[in-house]
């Protein structure tokens, strides 16, 4: 049996090279191929296209990429021409995806959907509808996903949020400290600007400058920079020289910076999720291009407006926990007074800290890859039956 896999973000890249892995220990003969980055080649898989470095968010913005992804979908219909799949499984990546599950499905290949489309969060009925009806089953990382599917008609499995099996750090305070020359008795601010370059144009400056300015204002704080993809390296690094930001700079090692920091100031993203599992106050931003913003304030108009919150832990709790910024809102001086009224109280850093200890159980028991690995095998094995 061959899977076809799709995963067109590094975030995406890593959940389903854990998933081929748990497949694949349940059964050694299933063979993957199909689109994704570093770490599903390492898991085995045949890539026949990599669009981890195309990953952006908007409207607009994938038009820049688009006869990248016109390449990569006629990679996946040659391969799928030649050796039908038994199985397409998209990850997230949902512009993209939900093409290739339509044009799979008139081939006849069912799709089985991990880390689905976010139609329960911003979208209608229609276009959840339209999710349900190119794919056999949909595995379901949040409760509410699972609700919205089932009320329209489909056939979603809650298996839980992967991250409730990473989202770990074992290193103590002094051993991390002593690691990057950081002083234990001090508190840590960081910033994680993002992994797309979208974001490292429009987000991470505001994010620095927030910095700075805390630099300025409050004594006793040592500030980190975080960089999850090493191709933004030197632009960030450059960022911190033109707006005066004395950090130092990590790679990797996400979990424990997070876990060890007094506050963050992050990207909208899997980012805010990663601090709740780990009780951590950060402040959240997130700034499209001007035009891009607009042009969804034109086609989703009422539904754009009517979103309360955009950052997941707020929206898991509905309610405002964590300070948000999203556009013009995102700024230096909203931002900086949310983030003073965090260190400068620590019944306000407690506060956050106790209802972000409430998401986690919203998120599933530990065991999620392996159970959508049973999903998948289990399917599998009654389709050839």
């Amino acid at each position: 049996m061959n899977i076809l896999i799709s995963a067109g973000e590094l975030s995406g890249d890593m959940h389903a090279a854990r998933l081929v892995k748990a497949v694949q220990a349940m059964d050694p003969t299933i063979q993957f191929w199909g689109i994704g980055g570093p770490l599903l080649a390492e898991a085995g898989v045949e890539i026949v296209a990599d669009l981890t470095d195309c990953s952006t968010v908007g409207l607009v913005e994938p038009i820049r990429y688009l006869f990248r992804y016109i390449e990569a979908f006629r990679a996946v219909i040659k391969g799928a021409n030649g050796r039908l799949p038994d199985l397409f499984i998209p990850v997230d990546f949902q512009g993209f995806n939900n093409v290739l599950l339509g044009s799979l499905r008139q081939m006849g290949v069912p799709g089985i959907y991990y880390i689905g489309p976010q139609e329960w969060q911003w979208g209608t009925d229609s276009g959840g509808r339209s999710v349900v009806s190119r794919t056999v089953k949909i595995l379901a990382i949040f409760k509410e996903e699972y609700d919205f599917f089932k009320r329209i008609g489909g056939r979603p499995v809650f298996i839980g949020h992967p991250l409730v099996d990473i989202v770990k750090s074992m290193v103590s305070r002094d051993e991390f400290c002593g690691r990057y020359n950081l002083d234990p008795s001090q508190r840590i601010v960081t910033v994680f600007p993002g992994s797309r370059k979208q974001e490292m144009k429009h987000t991470m400056p505001v994010l620095i400058e927030t910095a700075v300015e805390l630099q300025r204002d409050i004594e006793g704080l040592q500030f980190v920079v975080s960089v999850v993809d090493d191709r933004y390296e030197s632009q960030i690094r450059n960022a911190m020289v033109k707006y005066g930001l004395e950090a130092i700079v990590v790679r990797g090692r996400s979990y424990d910076l997070i876990r060890h920091s007094a506050l963050s100031l992050v990207t909208s993203g899997t980012i805010t999720l990663e601090h709740a599992l780990l009780g951590t106050p950060h402040i959240c931003a997130y700034r499209f291009s001007d035009i891009s913003y607009l042009v969804a304030k034109l086609i989703f108009g009422r539904r754009f407006r009517k979103m309360p919150y955009f950052s997941l832990p707020n929206m898991l709790l509905h309610r405002r926990v964590i300070p948000e910024f999203l556009q013009d809102y995102a700024n230096v001086y909203a931002m900086k007074k949310a983030a003073k009224a965090i260190l400068e109280d620590s019944d306000r850093d407690l506060q956050i800290r106790g209802e972000l200890a409430k998401v986690a159980p919203l998120l599933g028991a530990p065991g999620v890859v392996e159970r959508a690995a049973r999903e998948i095998v289990s399917y599998l094995r009654k389709a050839k039956s």
